[in-house]
């Protein structure tokens, strides 16, 4: 203890220049550099009086290239917390549409439709639990993201990056095609209509996301009756025996999809 006092301090400053020669010129948040410094000086410390089993050189390469990841992880986190502030405040403006843009549907099993071999199949899910489900539409919302993006002074994220973000975030859970909408006039903010009068409804990709686990708080039509979809938006589930369905009913803690 005694020893550890009196040159931690110094090693600090050592180990800090190696870090730096290992990063290479590559940016790392302040925060995370000093958490993994302090880490790598109490190692690199007891390292010069206690014999250690880790080679002390690639116990540095390692704590930096996981210095790295965590940096990386911490920024596509902050940008994608941006994009659902930004989508937040579409919907409480009433840019983009709920029905139209996205919606949330209380359920314990959902079906999605994806192409295979040239061909369109649905599929179903279930859960032992039901989750409240927010399905986004992908093409009109990320256009407007753009947009807002550009009006506030900010530098939009790139509609790849934005999909990989999505796509490996914790709370995503799915990519459906031919997921019903209504079509909403986008003018106005009302579902269209069409020439005998009745709702039109559009077919399109959305991805679907377990809602308890975004970072976003997204007001809904507070238990308004939904419209009827009409048969030719509503998904074909295969039969049972061509259609494994995902349950974890003999083990509770696995209650999530497997991807």
């Amino acid at each position: 203890r005694a020893y550890f006092k009196e040159n931690y301090a110094k090693t600090v400053d050592k180990v800090s220049i190696k870090l730096e020669e290992l990063l290479h010129g590559q940016a790392v948040e302040t925060r995370v550099f000093n958490n993994w410094l302090m880490i790598m000086a109490a190692y690199a410390t007891l390292d010069e009086e206690i014999e250690l089993p880790w080679d002390y050189t690639e116990t540095l390469q390692l704590a930096v290239d996981l210095m790295l990841r965590q940096n990386g992880e911490m920024k596509n986190n902050d940008d994608l917390g941006h994009f659902w502030k930004i989508v937040g405040y579409l919907a409480s403006s009433n840019l983009i549409f709920e029905d139209g843009d996205y919606k949330l549907v209380y359920a314990k099993e959902a079906g999605y439709t994806k192409m295979e071999n040239g061909k369109w199949i649905s599929q179903k899910i279930a859960w032992i639990e039901p989750k409240q489900l927010f399905y986004l539409t992908t093409s009109r919302v990320f256009s407007i993201y753009k947009s807002q993006c550009l009006r506030e002074g900010d530098k939009p994220l790139p509609e790849s990056t934005i999909e990989y973000y999505l796509r490996n975030s914790k709370a995503f859970l799915f990519e459906t095609k031919k997921e019903s909408f209504k079509k909403i006039d986008p003018r106005t903010g009302a579902q269209e209509k069409n020439e005998a009068g009745k709702n039109k409804r559009t077919s399109t990709t959305a991805f679907v996301f377990d809602y308890a686990q975004l970072n976003i708080s997204i007001e809904t039509n507070g238990g308004e009756a939904n419209e009827e979809v009409p048969e030719e938006f509503k998904s074909t589930f295969k039969p049972v025996e061509t259609q494994p369905q995902i349950k974890f009913e003999n083990n509770p803690e696995k209650d999530d999809l497997p991807f």
